[in-house]
């Protein structure tokens, strides 16, 4: 009897061990999960075709948007620029992606942070002025590359490059913000009539929403 008690009692620490290990493996992994939004990175890859300053397709065949950025369309200033900057970033160099919360727009291009040997392409683009950053707050989880971006933007500003260099719209004498889709709109704008005060953010200048991270309008264009 008092034997087969030792086994017993051995067995159930054996378990209380294992019960252990598989509970802090598991914690472990979800707090990861939770602080790291983004899928497995992708390398190996090669430019093959620039579409413009921020798109581009790749030796897989996949049409890359970078995520957070926006260049000039096309007929606007400083879009040929953004388009050459973009393909000497990438030309003759190999690359990796790395993904967020969302892998695919609704056209099924990837978007992507971007990064050669030499330079996150995404930021190089905004510290040269021939790119602002144009956040989806759903599809950025990451607060990192959030804050590098506005940071590059910031900096791109005050020395006024690229973009920044041409005259602004007309001002007003306030501007409205959504904080849920970082967008700015001036006063008037539709946009802002069916919007939420608690989603409202009333400053006093352009530059301060830039500031934060926010974008103008694509209706009212402030």
């Amino acid at each position: 009897m008092p034997k087969r008690k030792t086994k017993t009692s051995s067995q159930l620490l054996r378990l209380a061990i294992l019960i252990l290990i598989l509970t802090s493996i598991y914690f472990l992994y979800h707090e990861v999960w939770q602080e790291e939004p983004s899928e497995p990175r992708l390398t190996g890859l090669r430019a093959v075709e620039i579409i413009d300053g921020d798109t581009f397709d790749d030796s897989e065949g996949e049409t890359i948007r970078l995520l957070g950025i926006d260049t000039p369309e096309a007929g606007e200033a400083f879009y040929s620029a953004a388009t050459r900057a973009l393909d000497s970033l990438l030309a003759g160099n190999i690359i990796r992606y790395e993904f967020d919360s969302r892998k695919r727009d609704r056209y099924e291009r990837l978007l992507a942070y971007v990064f050669t040997s030499h330079d996150f392409v995404n930021i190089s683009l905004v510290e040269q002025g021939l790119a602002s950053v144009y956040i989806f707050p759903k599809d950025m989880k990451n607060e990192h590359y959030r804050s590098v971006l506005i940071e590059a933007q910031n900096s791109a500003r005050a020395q006024r490059l690229g973009i920044w260099s041409l005259e602004p719209p007309p001002p007003e004498s306030f501007y409205v913000g959504n904080k849920n889709s970082l967008r700015f709109h001036r006063p008037t704008c539709f946009s802002i009539e069916r919007l939420n005060d608690s989603a409202k953010i009333i400053l006093p200048g352009r530059g301060d929403f830039f500031d934060l991270g926010y974008s103008p309008c694509r209706n009212c264009n402030p």
